[in-house]
């Protein structure tokens, strides 16, 4: 069952349901946050829902490389952790503590 809280002239409708993690989106009306969440548990119920992945180290090394002019040495760094993410791809990357990689 979906819960729809006001705050801030803003509707938030959560959506908890044993088997899946809490989900939350915010709107700008409550017909809006009403509707998606009439969409969203019926695709949990029909089992067309699918969770978001979470994010991966690699992910994050992706996304930081991406439009930055790095030295040889600062992509040799990246490429090192790139590589040491490998095994850890499938973990969520909050999950872990870093320091367990080196």
């Amino acid at each position: 069952m979906a819960s729809i809280r006001h705050r801030n002239g803003r509707f938030t409708a959560s959506i908890r349901k044993a088997g899946f993690p809490a989900i939350s989106q915010t709107f700008s009306t409550r017909k809006k946050a009403e509707a998606w969440a009439r969409r969203t548990e019926t695709g949990i119920e029909d089992g067309s829902f699918q969770v978001d992945r979470k994010h991966s180290l690699a992910d994050a090394i992706d996304r930081f490389g991406k439009g930055r002019e790095l030295s040889k040495y600062q992509n040799g760094i990246l490429d090192w952790w790139r590589i040491s993410a490998q095994n850890y791809d499938e973990i969520p990357l909050g999950s872990k503590k870093l320091q367990y990689l080196r």
